[in-house]
């Protein structure tokens, strides 16, 4: 929302002005000089909600926002505008979660016995305690939280589920400022320095971030990193793209493939290049799905929608006219046939031979449907693959049992 050069100003901003009022006044001295000495916050009359949501509205208009923990900040923006607008944030504007980036990406985790996870610890490990020492379960999960952070985790053994209690963001190292040191965002000396004048003389309402404009800049930096790992530019179009794959990632389940991302037309050729790859991979994640474990006929629907999705959205990108599109469909399906075909020859009979035979027949049928095959030139050819397959089967049946 701010011009280059505000945010240059406000990106090393510690607003401490009354802190050392205050200090001043009760030993004497400054103990940190302020160059901010009237903090553009601090108005002898602020504006009022309805005036600045007048002028703040049609700038968000259409714009992808972000905070830390956004699911907080567009409810609380939604109970303020409640009383006017009773139906919520009317702008035509999307959320990205800086948290859930963080979560992704696994920017909260360090490796153990590296200098900023030691520093981290220097830091934060105290803090960890000494707010919960009252209540003996969260305390007692809390040591056990450390002790496997401490001695399983670095040994690469597996993680075990830990019940948590209170809240787990706080122990599990989460919080905006434990992000912002994990990402070097703050040098060693800065965050010993932050950390000092907060626990000691109370400046800041956070140990390493001071304020909401530090925040932004926190969280910014954040966005900014993850779009770094995914070669990403930042702009626009980088952090769209970014949006969908932190909402939907798709690791190993397979939810339905996102359309906004999938109707995306990149202009930058990184943004191009990142959609293609994502695309082929998920292609290839379909295929090893189907080849690796027998599916019923439900779960191959699933699996065939997401590889569609995928393969049109990946002969799209590579600039496959809407003409030749169905022909590259039918030898893009070459690849699912035979995936469907080798879970089939595993099995000779039961539920399970069935349930493959029905998704081998489909994968065909699919193909014949992409070379515009009519419906009874489809049922003759899927009814002659059908009666070949119960006779290969027959033959299978009996090299089997020769052996």
């Amino acid at each position: 929302m701010r011009s280059e050069t505000e945010r240059e100003h406000l990106q090393s901003r510690w607003d401490i002005s009354d802190d050392i009022e205050q200090h001043t006044r009760l030993f004497g001295f400054s103990p940190l000089p302020d160059p901010f000495d009237q903090a553009e916050y601090r108005r002898p009359e602020p504006a009022t909600f309805s005036h600045v949501w007048a002028e703040l509205a049609p700038r968000l208009d259409g714009r992808i926002l972000t905070a830390y923990n956004a699911a907080y900040d567009k409810a609380a923006l939604d109970s303020l505008l409640q009383p006017t607008y009773p139906h919520g944030l009317n702008t035509n504007c999307r959320w990205i979660d800086g948290l859930a980036v963080a979560r992704h990406y696994k920017f909260w985790q360090g490796r153990y016995d590296s200098p900023t996870e030691k520093l981290w610890r220097e830091l934060f490990e105290w803090d960890r305690y000494s707010d919960d020492m009252e209540d003996l379960p969260y305390a007692y999960d809390l040591l056990l939280h450390n002790w496997i952070d401490k001695y399983l985790e670095p040994r690469g053994q597996q993680e075990l589920e830990r019940p948590w209690y209170g809240t787990a963001v706080e122990c599990r190292g989460e919080r905006l400022q434990d992000v912002a040191l994990r990402l070097e965002l703050f040098t060693g000396d800065q965050a010993r320095l932050r950390a000092l004048a907060h626990r000691d003389w109370g400046i800041g309402n956070k140990a390493l971030l001071r304020n909401a404009a530090e925040d932004a800049w926190a969280n910014a930096e954040i966005i900014a990193a993850a779009l770094r790992a995914e070669s990403l530019p930042a702009t626009t179009e980088g952090i769209d793209i970014l949006n969908a794959v932190i909402v939907d990632p798709d690791p190993t389940i397979y939810p339905a493939h996102q359309p906004h991302l999938a109707a995306i037309e990149p202009i930058d050729p990184r943004c191009a290049q990142f959609l293609t790859t994502r695309a082929q991979a998920q292609i290839d994640r379909c295929i090893r799905r189907i080849c690796g474990i027998q599916l019923t006929p439900e779960q191959w629907t699933e699996v065939y929608e997401v590889w569609e999705a995928a393969a049109r959205w990946q002969l799209r990108l590579v600039g496959i006219s809407e003409a030749e599109r169905p022909h590259a469909l039918a030898t893009e399906a070459e690849r699912l046939i035979q995936a469907s075909r080798s879970a089939l020859v595993c099995h000779q009979r039961g539920k399970v031979y069935a349930n493959a035979l029905s998704n081998w027949l489909e994968a065909n049928r699919k193909q014949l449907a992409f070379q515009r095959c009519t419906t009874e030139e489809i049922d003759v050819e899927i009814s002659r693959l059908h009666d070949e397959e119960e006779q290969d089967r027959v033959q299978r049946r009996r090299r089997t049992h020769k052996r």
